[in-house]
């Protein structure tokens, strides 16, 4: 069951697509390896340009270094991420990171009932909350609405 969540600041119109030969980057987090290539194959073949990250470590890393103007690899049109692997110190490293401009909307996919971990949630701008077990199919519409309808 999807549960979607309006951002509770201003909404985020979705980057522009005018130069055909670029690509949205998608910053994809998921624990699993099968689900997180699976997820990468998924929104490949969508056209995004996909990375995928295992810890919450390596997603405030790749978050943290699309945003530095001289280091980053290009912004992230969105991250899609499971909340267990945003532990404490992620959630505020990325509560810090909240002020500046270009941190990328989110799409969280949280276990049942994961009510603390929702709360904690409210300063990120997200897109929406997906409940497990993840449908894919919601997933890709909630992705593809979003970013290609803003």
């Amino acid at each position: 069951m999807a549960l979607l969540v309006q951002a509770s600041s201003a909404m985020h119109t979705a980057p522009s697509n005018t130069n055909a030969s670029r690509k949205l980057r998608l910053l994809v987090g998921e624990k699993n390896p099968a689900l997180r290539s699976f997820l990468a194959s998924v929104f490949t073949a969508e056209s995004y340009d996909v990375v995928g990250v295992a810890t919450g470590i390596d997603l405030l890393d790749a978050v943290a270094v699309s945003l530095h103007p001289e280091f980053g690899s290009g912004a992230f049109a969105l991250v899609i991420s499971e909340t267990s692997l945003l532990r404490e110190a992620e959630l505020q490293s990325l509560n810090r990171l909240a002020d500046w401009t270009g941190l990328p909307p989110f799409i969280f996919i949280a276990s049942p009932g994961d009510k603390a971990v929702r709360a904690k949630l409210e300063t990120f701008e997200t897109v929406a909350v997906l409940e497990q077990p993840l449908d894919i199919a919601n997933l890709r519409d909630c992705v593809n609405t979003f970013l290609r309808h803003p």
